[in-house]
């Protein structure tokens, strides 16, 4: 009995042992079973990531694409496909050439070689067929996916439509160009500045005005180079005052020419505001007014004369009213004057009465005496008439002797 009881435990553990294999088989293939359908989901999961980033992608308002790091073309997006009409069976490798404007082609080509051997961003403008054929300009961008190790796995890109952008920029050159023809043509000196006053801008009256060129008026040191040093230091206050409003303003200054003289300049400040009443540019036009200020500086110059001969005369008049006997000589000057002398009509002082004698000789002046020393001194005169007059007026005839360039 003993004996045969150990074969029969010897028994059951040899068939023990295909059980628990069998059971750890069956715990290894429900893991797997598990794995896989993990992997399933996590496929369909990614699947489904990837459909919703191509749907991202296709939504997205630009133009997409995607290359190998060697500038090899794998994708467009649909926005792509349809404004250029190529399949992705034309576009895939280096197909995309198709749809560049000849003229640009060689230079997006070339630029898209140097950054791909960069490894660095890159962007340039170039123009893109319409599956109409039209073409517009657009801005390409590349930018590098790099893996941990820094090494390359894809180029991404976008294309944006600028067209609009650039046709705006060609009509604000054309209108920049047209106003400066239009400023160059204004016979006055127009300088355009920014808001603080530094010059930006001279149209051709004012170059050839000062000798100087555009980088020279763009200077820090254009008005200390053009204008006047007084006149610099004078308005000075008053001009930074004036950029710091809003307001027109204007002053005169000598501006120097490249002759190397001054002339005295009319400047007019006028500013360009912004929708919020900002200053953005202010304009000065300058107008020659040096023949108006020289003929300014004579006229008072000539004025303080006048007044001088008026005070003169008046005296003169004050010395000949007090004497009959003047005034009969003066009426036979002007008698004198009109047969055969050119005597001016206010009796010009600088004729000089040098002496009245109780004689019909005429008497020469003594250089010494007071009226040829100081002949416009009129007390001078007036004492010598008045004691003459005095004298000869009871004794017969007067004869003068007159002294004067006139004469």
């Amino acid at each position: 009995m003993g004996k045969s009881t150990g074969q029969v435990r010897q028994a059951q553990d040899v068939d023990a042992i295909p059980t628990e294999g069998a059971d750890h088989i069956a715990v290894i293939a429900v893991e797997g079973e598990r794995s896989q359908e993990a992997l399933r989901s996590a496929s369909e999961e990614i699947r489904n990531s990837e459909a919703r980033l191509l749907k991202i992608i296709d939504t997205i308002p630009t133009h997409a694409w995607c290359t190998l790091p060697d500038g090899t073309g794998i994708f467009w997006n649909r926005r792509w496909l349809e404004y250029t009409g190529l399949s992705l069976e034309v576009l895939r490798g280096w197909g995309w050439q198709n749809a560049i404007h000849p003229e640009d082609l060689k230079k997006i080509t070339d630029k898209w070689r140097r950054d791909l051997a960069a490894g660095q961003p890159g962007e340039v403008e170039g123009r893109l067929r319409r599956f109409d054929g039209v073409y517009r300009w657009f801005l390409f961008r590349a930018e590098p996916l790099r893996d941990e190790s820094g090494n390359i796995v894809n180029w991404y890109g976008t294309d944006t439509d600028i067209d609009d952008l650039k046709r705006a920029e060609a009509k604000l050159r054309q209108d920049e160009e047209e106003l400066r023809r239009m400023t160059d043509a204004i016979p006055q000196t127009i300088i355009v500045m920014n808001p603080d006053g530094k010059a930006i801008y001279a149209n051709r009256v004012t170059l050839e005005y000062t000798g100087l060129s555009l980088d020279d008026v763009r200077g820090d040191d254009f008005r200390a180079r053009v204008f006047h040093p007084d006149d610099v230091h004078r308005i000075r206050e008053e001009r930074n005052k004036a950029l710091s409003g809003a307001a027109p303003f204007e002053n005169e200054q000598r501006a120097l020419g490249k002759d190397g003289k001054y002339r005295w300049f009319l400047i007019r400040y006028n500013p360009l505001l912004d929708e919020s009443g900002n200053v953005i540019r202010w304009y000065a036009t300058g107008t020659d007014i040096d023949d108006r200020k020289r003929a300014e500086d004579r006229l008072r110059n000539e004025t303080v004369a006048l007044r001088e001969q008026i005070d003169r005369d008046s005296m003169f008049e004050d010395i000949v009213g007090s004497s009959e006997a003047l005034r009969e000589v003066l009426h036979q000057i002007h008698l004198l004057q009109i047969q055969s002398y050119s005597w001016s009509s206010t009796l010009d002082l600088r004729l000089h009465l040098i002496t009245v004698l109780g004689s019909k000789r005429p008497a020469q002046p003594n250089p010494g005496s007071a009226l040829t020393r100081n002949p416009f001194n009129l007390e001078s005169h007036a004492s010598l008439v008045r004691g003459h007059t005095l004298t000869n007026a009871t004794t017969g005839p007067f004869t003068i002797c007159l002294h004067g360039r006139d004469l």
